[in-house]
């Protein structure tokens, strides 16, 4: 199955937002920590980066609000603020194909209310599992025809269909656990949004 422009990322996402606030967040705003533990090989097997994944940009809500609190009222402030909202603002979805193949797409709203998006289709392939975590690599090709590098580590969660992705992002927000969190969308609600016009895939 292949994403053909992207146009169901936005709808996917909607369809999901309570799910991920119920699922993926606790009361505080924090993100669920994956334990730090031993797997068996029944909880690893179903760790598999095979399939499409759609999230949402996540920070520690509640240490930055007091980091914030405890800022005085000026510039530093105010450029804070809108850093941290705009990375709040990132819808994400990525494909990760059994053959290696890999589409991905990522929505961000600026503080002045511009969407940016940034579409890319490359390779993906895994250099190392460490338990539950797994480096990977992406070549990726981005809209404007640049070639693009990265290696990302990805987190499971126990259910093995949530994942937390660790990007680097502004050295400003570093200090308050920067994430992409994702889970994995399930293959009716793929067909539910394709039903309804807002995907095109092409299998």
């Amino acid at each position: 199955m292949r994403i053909q422009n992207g146009h169901w990322t936005t709808k996917v996402f909607l369809a999901f937002a309570a799910c991920w606030s119920a699922n993926c967040f606790g009361q505080s705003g924090t993100a669920v920590e994956a334990p730090a533990r031993v797997y068996g090989p029944q909880e690893l097997a179903v760790m598999k980066l095979d399939g499409i994944w759609a999230g949402v940009g996540y920070l520690d809500h509640e240490k930055l609000a007091k980091h914030l609190e405890a800022m005085p009222e000026g510039d530093a402030k105010e450029i804070l603020f809108h850093k941290a909202g705009t990375f709040l603002s990132i819808v994400a979805a990525m494909e990760f194909r059994a053959d290696g193949m890999l589409e991905t797409e990522m929505e961000v709203t600026g503080a002045d209310g511009q969407v940016q998006r940034e579409p890319t289709i490359g390779t993906w392939r895994i250099v190392e599992v460490r338990d539950s975590r797994r480096l990977v690599e992406l070549n990726e090709t981005l809209a404007d025809e640049q070639k693009r590098v990265s290696r990302q580590l990805i987190q499971f969660y126990e259910d093995g269909e949530h994942i937390a992705v660790l990007i680097e992002t502004d050295p400003l927000l570093k200090d308050f656990n920067p994430l992409i969190v994702m889970e994995r969308v399930p293959a009716e609600k793929i067909a539910l949004a394709e039903a309804s016009g807002g995907a095109k895939f092409d299998r």
